[in-house]
């Protein structure tokens, strides 16, 4: 067990010292010092939670409600600090999950 987690420790260091997780992290740094552009990010997905889990429960959604998160989207994807964050996410995302993949027991797959 000691020896798992000692590989696991390892692991860490090893992902905190790629640049893909630098990037993510100083734009993750980035953002949190834009308060407009985190404000926006933040009410964009808050309202879109919303609408979808009114969805979900059969709620009608108003026409206007549509239109402000069509336009919120907008004024997401013109942000550069929010473009440039949201893409330095995807890329850890999909660092992590090239790991997970490698790290799935038996066939390759995970059970």
């Amino acid at each position: 067990m000691e020896d798992i987690l000692a590989h696991a420790e390892e692991l860490g260091r090893l992902i905190k010292n790629t640049e893909v997780f630098g990037n993510y992290q100083r734009l993750t740094e980035q953002l949190r010092s834009d308060s407009n552009a985190a404000c926006l990010l933040d009410d964009f997905f808050d309202r879109s939670r919303e609408i979808k889990d009114r969805q979900d429960r059969g709620d009608i959604i108003e026409q206007f409600e549509i239109e402000n998160i069509k336009s919120l989207s907008e004024l997401v994807s013109r942000n550069e600090t929010i473009k440039e964050y949201l893409s330095a996410q995807q890329e850890y995302l999909d660092l992590l999950l090239m790991i997970q993949k490698e790290l799935s027991i038996g066939d390759g797959e995970l059970e």
